[in-house]
């Protein structure tokens, strides 16, 4: 049996994150299938993997469909009912590298 590849993304949310993350999983995920429809969004097995900061957190994609997962990123404006941006700063094959990565900005990430 052949194992999924996967690709992670650092991505920052212009908002900010809630309090309530499982609430804004729920919505992120809602969002995502509006954009990819039913059947690219359960191709895409789309897991959030960690909240590192207040606005940045790092999603998990099917290696066939991270790149959909971009481009529905940049379409989402809207997060129930509030306004939302969401840009992807990096893409990985690891969580590792992605934290390596966050690491190396430093204290030049709010030049972002």
């Amino acid at each position: 049996m052949i194992r999924e590849k996967h690709r992670y993304l650092l991505v920052e949310s212009a908002g900010g994150i809630p309090n309530d993350k499982a609430a804004f999983s729920k919505a992120l995920h809602k969002e995502i299938m509006v954009c990819f429809g039913q059947l690219h969004y359960f191709k895409g097995s789309f897991r959030i993997m960690e909240f590192l900061e207040s606005d940045l957190f790092i999603i998990r994609s099917s290696l066939a469909e991270y790149e959909n997962l971009i481009r529905a990123f940049a379409l989402i404006k809207r997060l129930g009912n509030e306004e939302a941006a969401f840009y992807t700063l990096k893409s990985s094959g690891t969580i590792r590298a992605l934290k390596h990565y966050l690491d190396g900005l430093g204290k030049d990430r709010n030049i972002l």
